[in-house]
């Protein structure tokens, strides 16, 4: 055959190799989604697809890469919600992973008093109580393929050029986020973030303490 074909040919199958890989979609890492024997009351429903709905179109425009959002006012029928997206993740990444996050949401998880979804590039949640300002009982295993590591603060400074600008790679809803040489790790992250002491008298806030979490993902 002449190589003129063989081009003319070549050109679609490289076409639909890219919308392949564009297509791809968020990767699922875990869902939980626990009791779902709830029984809805048709105001809470509609306060439920009232969160899941400013959720996502606020995907857009959240400039940190978080959001919450409470819809109702009277409990039991309030709806609870907040989605957290990673530092080094880009706007519309963001938006995306939200999307497919809530519809998620919808479709797997209607009946369940509260749901967490896990995606590669960010977090959402939802609930009937006011969950980010209780701490839970019962905290789930970590996700098989996320590992949390502790580490002393001197290597940590060590890896990160003491949080310097160079190795930082964004910012996300805990704080920056560092891409440090950690240990020949080439896999790894690190969210540092601040807690803040309120002041009641001044109305201002203080750092009391830095804290650091170091993530490393596994090959695949």
């Amino acid at each position: 055959m002449p190589s003129k074909p063989l081009f003319v040919y070549t050109i679609p199958l490289l076409s639909s190799l890219i919308l392949v890989i564009k297509a791809d979609p968020t990767t699922l890492l875990s869902v939980d989604c626990p009791n779902t024997t709830l029984a809805t009351t048709s105001t809470y429903q509609t306060n439920l697809n009232t969160l899941l709905s400013v959720l996502s179109s606020h995907s857009t425009n959240a400039s940190n890469g978080f959001y919450n959002f409470t819809a109702g006012t009277s409990p039991p029928d309030v709806a609870y919600g907040l989605f957290l997206c990673r530092g080094d993740v880009a706007a519309d990444e963001c938006r995306d992973c939200v999307v497919n996050a809530t519809g998620h949401a919808v479709e797997q998880c209607p009946r369940s008093k509260r749901v967490t979804i896990w995606y590669e590039k960010c977090l959402l949640r939802r609930a009937k109580r006011k969950y980010n300002s209780l701490r839970e009982k019962n905290v789930g295993d970590d996700i098989s393929t996320v590992q949390s590591l502790q580490y002393d603060l001197g290597p940590i400074k060590a890896a990160t050029n003491n949080f310097s600008d160079d190795n930082k790679i964004g910012e996300g809803g805990f704080g920056p986020v560092y891409k440090p040489a950690f240990l020949g790790r080439s896999k790894t992250r690190l969210n540092r973030f601040t807690e803040l002491e309120s002041d009641q008298s001044t109305s201002k806030s203080k750092p009391i303490q830095n804290e650091a979490s170091i993530t490393e993902l596994e090959r695949r």
